[in-house]
């Protein structure tokens, strides 16, 4: 981890089941913050809208849906898995473009993330929420390569950029960035207020600067 904390990069994850207009919400998240990134949730009782895509795009956001199949219908920017099973990595990949993101939720061990890093994700994430403490984590006595990736472990051994994933809490997205996180991927409990989304990201970029100002004075 770096000596110096900075904010780390914004990721959304939108739950379109969660919002009627989901576009008001991320263009009050951009009065506050820039959006890097953008996850938009898989869900049975909604359709994703090629327009929505479109105009994320317009606002320089990376799209990133569940699957190829999905990546070209609605020219999205890359797929995010939420397993790290080494066969769908490689399967998705063949699915791919060289140019198309490709993330992929570090889960089950270190080993597997480890590997799926070396054969060319373009990120690894890890899920915050519901997350071990630090403590937790010291007394849990396993094999280092078969326990779960934390961020402060990867973001000190590997170059692949890091995501937290699923933050649901402001005291979550400072505590990744202590860690040292590349990315913010904040849960949409957290950022899809509707009209309170405004002041929530305004509250989140308060807290990390202070962090920073704490940390690194």
């Amino acid at each position: 981890m770096s000596d110096q904390l900075f904010i780390p990069q914004l990721y959304l994850i939108l739950d379109l089941e969660r919002s009627g207009d989901p576009l008001a919400e991320i263009e009050a998240v951009l009065q506050v913050m820039p959006i890097a990134s953008l996850f938009i949730k898989d869900t049975p009782q909604t359709v994703v809208s090629q327009n929505l895509v479109t105009s994320l795009q317009a606002h320089n956001i990376a799209v990133l849906v569940e699957d190829s199949e999905k990546l070209r219908t609605l020219k999205a920017d890359g797929v995010h898995l939420n397993t790290d099973e080494l066969w769908a990595f490689e399967q998705t990949k063949q699915a791919l473009d060289e140019k198309d993101i490709i993330g992929v939720c570090a889960q089950s061990s270190r080993h597997g993330a480890m590997t799926i890093a070396e054969q060319g994700a373009s990120y690894i994430a890890i899920n915050m929420a519901g997350a071990k403490t630090d403590e937790e984590n010291e007394q849990q006595i396993m094999d280092e390569n078969q326990s779960a990736p934390t961020i402060d472990w990867w973001i000190a051994l590997f170059e692949t950029p890091c995501v937290a994933w699923n933050i649901d809490t402001i005291q979550a997205a400072l505590s990744a960035q202590r860690k040292g996180a590349d990315f913010l991927a904040l849960a949409p409990c957290l950022w899809q207020q509707g009209k309170n989304t405004f002041n929530v990201i305004q509250q989140l970029q308060t807290a990390l600067n202070e962090n920073i100002t704490e940390c690194n004075n």
